[in-house]
Protein backbone atom coordinates (compact mmCIF):
# COMPACT_ATOMS: atom_id res chain seq x y z
CA UNK A 1 0.00 0.00 0.00
CA UNK A 2 1.28 3.45 -0.94
CA UNK A 3 -0.17 6.51 0.80
CA UNK A 4 0.46 10.21 1.28
CA UNK A 5 0.99 12.19 4.49
CA UNK A 6 -2.72 12.34 5.29
CA UNK A 7 -2.72 8.59 5.96
CA UNK A 8 -0.32 8.23 8.88
CA UNK A 9 -0.67 7.71 12.62
CA UNK A 10 0.39 5.26 15.30
CA UNK A 11 -2.83 3.23 15.27
CA UNK A 12 -2.89 3.03 11.48
CA UNK A 13 0.73 1.89 11.17
CA UNK A 14 0.20 -0.64 13.97
CA UNK A 15 -2.87 -2.03 12.18
CA UNK A 16 -1.01 -2.40 8.89
CA UNK A 17 1.81 -4.20 10.67
CA UNK A 18 -0.57 -6.50 12.53
CA UNK A 19 -2.35 -7.43 9.30
CA UNK A 20 1.01 -7.96 7.56
CA UNK A 21 0.16 -5.40 4.90
CA UNK A 22 3.21 -4.06 3.09
CA UNK A 23 3.16 -0.27 3.21
CA UNK A 24 5.03 2.77 1.94
CA UNK A 25 3.80 5.85 3.79
CA UNK A 26 5.02 9.39 3.31
CA UNK A 27 5.64 11.08 6.66
CA UNK A 28 5.52 14.79 7.55
CA UNK A 29 8.95 16.33 8.04
CA UNK A 30 8.41 17.02 11.76
CA UNK A 31 8.45 13.29 12.67
CA UNK A 32 11.24 12.00 14.90
CA UNK A 33 13.11 8.75 14.27
CA UNK A 34 15.20 6.70 16.67
CA UNK A 35 18.28 5.13 15.08
CA UNK A 36 20.80 3.28 17.27
CA UNK A 37 19.38 5.00 20.32
CA UNK A 38 19.64 8.49 18.82
CA UNK A 39 16.57 10.59 18.00
CA UNK A 40 16.67 12.70 14.86
CA UNK A 41 14.61 14.36 12.17
CA UNK A 42 15.11 14.17 8.43
CA UNK A 43 16.70 17.61 8.41
CA UNK A 44 19.32 16.39 10.91
CA UNK A 45 20.19 13.34 8.83
CA UNK A 46 20.24 15.18 5.50
CA UNK A 47 22.39 18.14 6.48
CA UNK A 48 25.36 17.10 4.35
CA UNK A 49 23.69 14.69 1.93
CA UNK A 50 20.78 14.65 -0.49
CA UNK A 51 19.46 11.18 0.24
CA UNK A 52 19.53 8.68 3.09
CA UNK A 53 18.26 5.13 3.70
CA UNK A 54 17.89 3.69 7.19
CA UNK A 55 16.86 0.22 8.37
CA UNK A 56 15.86 -0.86 11.88
CA UNK A 57 14.27 2.49 12.71
CA UNK A 58 11.82 3.21 15.53
CA UNK A 59 9.00 5.66 14.80
CA UNK A 60 5.40 6.08 15.93
CA UNK A 61 6.11 3.71 18.80
CA UNK A 62 7.04 0.85 16.48
CA UNK A 63 10.43 -0.79 16.08
CA UNK A 64 12.10 -2.53 13.18
CA UNK A 65 10.81 -0.27 10.41
CA UNK A 66 12.77 1.28 7.55
CA UNK A 67 12.81 4.75 6.08
CA UNK A 68 14.08 6.41 2.92
CA UNK A 69 14.45 10.17 2.84
CA UNK A 70 15.72 12.79 0.42
CA UNK A 71 15.80 16.51 -0.14
CA UNK A 72 13.35 17.73 -2.76
CA UNK A 73 11.70 20.95 -3.94
CA UNK A 74 7.98 21.47 -4.01
CA UNK A 75 6.13 22.93 -6.99
CA UNK A 76 6.81 26.44 -5.69
CA UNK A 77 10.54 25.69 -5.73
CA UNK A 78 10.85 25.69 -1.94
CA UNK A 79 13.02 23.18 -0.08
CA UNK A 80 11.15 20.16 1.27
CA UNK A 81 11.73 16.56 2.34
CA UNK A 82 10.38 13.30 0.99
CA UNK A 83 10.28 10.82 3.88
CA UNK A 84 8.88 7.35 3.23
CA UNK A 85 8.29 4.80 5.98
CA UNK A 86 8.02 1.11 5.12
CA UNK A 87 7.89 -2.28 6.77
CA UNK A 88 10.09 -3.73 4.02
CA UNK A 89 13.63 -2.41 3.48
CA UNK A 90 14.92 1.14 3.16
CA UNK A 91 16.25 0.51 -0.34
CA UNK A 92 12.68 0.01 -1.62
CA UNK A 93 11.09 3.01 0.13
CA UNK A 94 11.75 5.91 -2.24
CA UNK A 95 11.82 3.78 -5.37
CA UNK A 96 8.41 2.26 -4.68
CA UNK A 97 6.79 5.48 -3.46
CA UNK A 98 7.80 7.16 -6.72
CA UNK A 99 5.11 5.10 -8.46
CA UNK A 100 2.47 7.03 -6.55
CA UNK A 101 3.28 10.30 -8.32
CA UNK A 102 1.95 9.18 -11.68
CA UNK A 103 -1.21 7.84 -10.03
CA UNK A 104 -1.78 11.11 -8.16
CA UNK A 105 -1.23 13.18 -11.29
CA UNK A 106 -3.66 10.97 -13.20
CA UNK A 107 -6.37 11.53 -10.56
CA UNK A 108 -5.82 15.30 -10.76
CA UNK A 109 -6.20 15.18 -14.54
CA UNK A 110 -9.34 13.08 -14.20
CA UNK A 111 -10.81 15.65 -11.83
CA UNK A 112 -10.20 19.37 -11.23
CA UNK A 113 -7.18 19.83 -13.54
CA UNK A 114 -8.64 18.05 -16.53
CA UNK A 115 -11.89 16.22 -17.25
CA UNK A 116 -13.81 17.31 -14.11
CA UNK A 117 -15.05 13.78 -13.60
CA UNK A 118 -16.51 14.68 -10.20
CA UNK A 119 -18.98 17.09 -11.83
CA UNK A 120 -20.94 14.27 -13.41
CA UNK A 121 -24.56 13.80 -12.39
CA UNK A 122 -24.51 10.09 -13.19
CA UNK A 123 -25.44 7.86 -10.27
CA UNK A 124 -25.99 4.39 -11.66
CA UNK A 125 -22.92 2.19 -11.25
CA UNK A 126 -22.91 0.79 -14.79
CA UNK A 127 -23.09 4.31 -16.27
CA UNK A 128 -20.27 5.55 -14.04
CA UNK A 129 -18.18 2.55 -15.05
CA UNK A 130 -18.64 3.38 -18.74
CA UNK A 131 -17.78 7.02 -18.07
CA UNK A 132 -14.55 6.06 -16.31
CA UNK A 133 -13.66 3.76 -19.22
CA UNK A 134 -14.15 6.59 -21.71
CA UNK A 135 -12.22 9.12 -19.60
CA UNK A 136 -9.38 6.61 -19.20
CA UNK A 137 -9.12 6.20 -22.97
CA UNK A 138 -9.22 9.97 -23.48
CA UNK A 139 -6.55 10.44 -20.80
CA UNK A 140 -4.25 7.85 -22.39
CA UNK A 141 -4.69 9.51 -25.78
CA UNK A 142 -3.86 12.97 -24.38
CA UNK A 143 -0.71 11.67 -22.66
CA UNK A 144 0.27 9.93 -25.89
CA UNK A 145 -0.19 13.24 -27.74
CA UNK A 146 2.04 14.99 -25.19
CA UNK A 147 4.73 12.32 -25.58
CA UNK A 148 4.49 12.63 -29.37
CA UNK A 149 4.96 16.41 -29.13
CA UNK A 150 7.98 16.12 -26.85
CA UNK A 151 9.61 13.46 -29.01
CA UNK A 152 8.85 14.81 -32.51
CA UNK A 153 8.25 18.56 -32.12
CA UNK A 154 10.09 20.10 -29.17
CA UNK A 155 10.98 19.25 -25.56
CA UNK A 156 8.57 20.66 -23.01
CA UNK A 157 10.46 23.36 -21.03
CA UNK A 158 11.26 22.61 -17.41
CA UNK A 159 11.18 25.06 -14.52
CA UNK A 160 13.97 25.59 -12.02
CA UNK A 161 12.64 22.90 -9.69
CA UNK A 162 12.82 20.30 -12.48
CA UNK A 163 9.12 19.84 -13.19
CA UNK A 164 7.78 20.35 -16.70
CA UNK A 165 6.19 23.74 -17.30
CA UNK A 166 3.24 21.74 -18.68
CA UNK A 167 2.46 18.11 -17.99
CA UNK A 168 2.37 15.60 -20.85
CA UNK A 169 -1.39 15.45 -20.39
CA UNK A 170 -1.86 19.21 -20.58
CA UNK A 171 0.46 19.52 -23.58
CA UNK A 172 -1.47 16.73 -25.27
CA UNK A 173 -4.80 18.46 -24.62
CA UNK A 174 -3.44 21.71 -26.07
CA UNK A 175 -2.08 19.91 -29.12
CA UNK A 176 -5.36 18.13 -29.79
CA UNK A 177 -7.35 21.34 -29.30
CA UNK A 178 -5.08 23.16 -31.75
CA UNK A 179 -5.37 20.32 -34.24
CA UNK A 180 -9.18 20.41 -34.12
CA UNK A 181 -9.57 24.18 -34.16
CA UNK A 182 -7.18 25.12 -36.96
CA UNK A 183 -6.78 24.24 -40.61
CA UNK A 184 -6.63 20.80 -42.16
CA UNK A 185 -2.84 21.04 -42.40
CA UNK A 186 -2.62 20.39 -38.66
CA UNK A 187 -4.61 17.19 -39.03
CA UNK A 188 -2.17 15.97 -41.67
CA UNK A 189 0.86 17.00 -39.61
CA UNK A 190 -0.23 15.70 -36.23
CA UNK A 191 -3.52 13.86 -36.60
CA UNK A 192 -2.43 10.86 -38.64
CA UNK A 193 0.66 10.04 -36.52
CA UNK A 194 -1.41 10.42 -33.34
CA UNK A 195 -4.32 8.32 -34.53
CA UNK A 196 -2.24 5.50 -36.02
CA UNK A 197 -1.39 3.86 -32.63
CA UNK A 198 -5.12 3.59 -31.88
CA UNK A 199 -5.36 0.79 -34.41
CA UNK A 200 -3.09 -1.34 -32.21
CA UNK A 201 -5.01 -0.73 -28.93
CA UNK A 202 -7.08 -3.63 -27.61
Amino acid sequence: MIADREFVGKDWVAYLGKEQITFFLRLPKHYWFTVNGVELKAENRLQSRKECKLDNVSVLGMKGLSVGMKKIKDKQGKADYLIVLTNTVAYEALRTYKKRWSIEVMFQDFKSQGFHLEDTHLKKAYKLKKLVYLVSIAYAFCVHAGLYYEKHVAPIPRKNHGYRAKSLFRKGVDLLRTMLERKKANICTFGIPLLTPLSTWH
